[in-house]
């Protein structure tokens, strides 16, 4: 899950903010904490995934908060004023801004970059012939089954190691990839087309889809393809 805080002055924009996180991403966010005070944010010392902050505060700006936060954190501003969107760009390097006016819109725009960011940057990691690999979730097309091993199939690359489906379905995340097949595990990014009976992969590739998981690919597909695609 996406870890995140919401901090602003003005306790009625953190409800409307909240339900609107919950209403777009409740199956991937959860909001640990919402502050109206900045000192507050700073004196629990926490480190979120995303962190929205308003940038007009009376105790202390959002800009000069993000600078003092010191923590590995895409920080996104949230302002009723957008002059101040262009003054917090050429001040900052924040991820991103959202318009009150606009929460909605821009909210998701925000959520899209974080979403296809986050993509590119995971990976899991292997061990073959006694050596540790890294793999980006971003370069596997598909991982099968096989009787006591499974494949992990790349762009490029087939790698094989002893581990269960269900063993290296545990280390991926839900909302990435998806169990077509007793046998498959397939990027949900890398989908084309999915028809009854299989799958075809953006790199023509094609892997089986079971009846009892036809429904379930496709409405995980669906819910990525909404939260990845403009």
């Amino acid at each position: 899950m996406i870890k995140t805080a919401i901090c602003d002055d003005e306790p009625e924009f953190i409800l409307t903010m909240s339900a609107e996180l919950k209403r777009l991403y409740s199956d991937i966010i959860i909001i640990d904490s919402t502050y109206t005070s900045p000192e507050k944010l700073l004196n629990d010392n926490k480190q979120y995934d995303i962190l929205f902050l308003d940038i007009d505060m009376p105790e202390m700006d959002g800009m000069e908060l993000s600078d003092r936060y010191g923590k590995d954190t895409e920080i996104v501003f949230v302002t009723n004023h957008e002059a101040l969107v262009f003054k917090a760009y050429n001040a900052t390097d924040s991820f991103g801004f959202i318009r009150k006016s606009k929460l909605s819109d821009d909210l998701q725009s925000v959520m899209r970059r974080f979403l296809k960011l986050k993509s590119e940057q995971k990976s899991i990691t292997i061990k073959i012939n006694e050596q540790l690999l890294q793999i980006k979730y971003c370069d596997i097309f598909y991982i099968e089954k096989q009787i006591n091993h499974i494949i992990i199939h790349t762009k490029n690359n087939k790698y094989t190691i002893r581990k269960t489906l269900s063993e290296i379905e545990t280390m991926l995340s839900p909302f990435e990839f998806v169990r077509t097949h007793i046998g498959y595990l397939v990027n949900l990014d890398k989908i084309q087309l999915i028809e009854k009976k299989r799958v075809i992969l953006q790199n023509s590739n094609t892997v089986p889809v079971s009846r009892s998981h036809y429904k379930n690919v496709c409405s995980e597909f669906m819910k990525r393809s909404a939260l990845m695609n403009e």
